[in-house]
């Protein structure tokens, strides 16, 4: 990223190197011994052969990422939509020859079984206190019941509809490698697929490592608004620091849970900053 925006002032590198150190995500992905730092990884390297021109990167890195993580399996919709059709679909042979690979080696009826259990996640799963996604928020929010139950799985469909469309709407077809509409729609595809996730835990957010990265060093946070400027203090703050209302029960279900949505709000905060900055680049001559 700093080879990036190689005029990125001392103070930027500065705080985009304090951010980073004190990133609660990445705390707790290293302490709980998950892979994001690894899904990181791969999705910096995506994004770099874009930004460089090498599409067998991308293509081999996103085919990786989809057997790492299935709902990253939209990445491959997002390059399509961003123009990048030749990628996307060396991408989508790649995975495809993986999966077969996988299913010659642990057989079909192993794969059958994980289709079903992500199809189908268990109901604890929804109300799951550390289930950060708006669908988790819902469930707490609204699923006491049956009914309640019923409806929160329909309020969740028309918020992922909602998020689809904002995004949809927001990222343009055709960004070039040399602009930085290429760094700001990568980024908003990150956060939508937080936000489209049934499961997302606060482990889960190290990926957003990458478009705060790009935003902290850009050129364009000189140009920022006032109102944008705090709105990403508070998604950094919200998105990494510590801070948890979990041991208190009154706050896991109902509406004091609505309290506990911070880090959700950080997810939606960045989205909204990334896409502002699309519609920036879209305006510019």
């Amino acid at each position: 990223c700093i080879h990036r925006y190689g005029e990125a002032s001392p103070t930027q590198v500065a705080v985009a190197l304090f951010v980073m150190l004190n990133y609660q995500p990445l705390m707790e992905s290293l302490a709980l011994g998950q892979s994001n730092i690894w899904l990181l990884l791969l999705l910096t390297l995506a994004w770099w052969g874009l930004r460089s021109e090498r599409p067998w990167v991308t293509a081999v890195t996103v085919a990786v990422i989809v057997h790492s993580k299935i709902q990253y399996a939209l990445l491959i919709p997002l390059l399509w939509w961003i123009g990048y059709r030749q990628v996307s679909f060396r991408a989508l042979a790649l995975a495809a020859l993986g999966l077969g690979v996988g299913v010659l080696a642990l057989g079909l009826a192993h794969h059958i079984e994980y289709v079903r259990y992500v199809t189908s996640l268990p109901d604890y799963l929804a109300a799951w206190t550390a289930n950060i996604s708006p669908r988790g928020t819902v469930h707490r929010l609204l699923a006491s019941s049956g009914d309640g139950r019923l409806l929160a799985d329909g309020l969740t469909l028309a918020l992922d509809a909602l998020v689809l469309g904002v995004c949809a709407r927001a990222i343009p077809r055709t960004p070039t490698p040399d602009s930085s509409t290429l760094d700001w729609a990568w980024g908003l595809g990150l956060c939508a697929i937080l936000l489209l996730s049934p499961l997302t835990e606060e482990h889960h957010l190290v990926v957003l490592l990458l478009p705060l990265m790009l935003l902290l060093l850009s050129d364009s946070i000189e140009r920022m608004r006032s109102r944008d400027l705090v709105v990403l203090v508070a998604v950094i703050l919200l998105l990494g620091s510590r801070y948890s209302l979990e041991q208190f029960p009154a706050f896991h279900q109902g509406a004091l849970s609505l309290l506990a949505t911070g880090k959700l709000l950080g997810v939606a905060g960045l989205a909204w900053i990334l896409a502002a900055r699309l519609g920036l680049e879209r305006a510019r001559p």
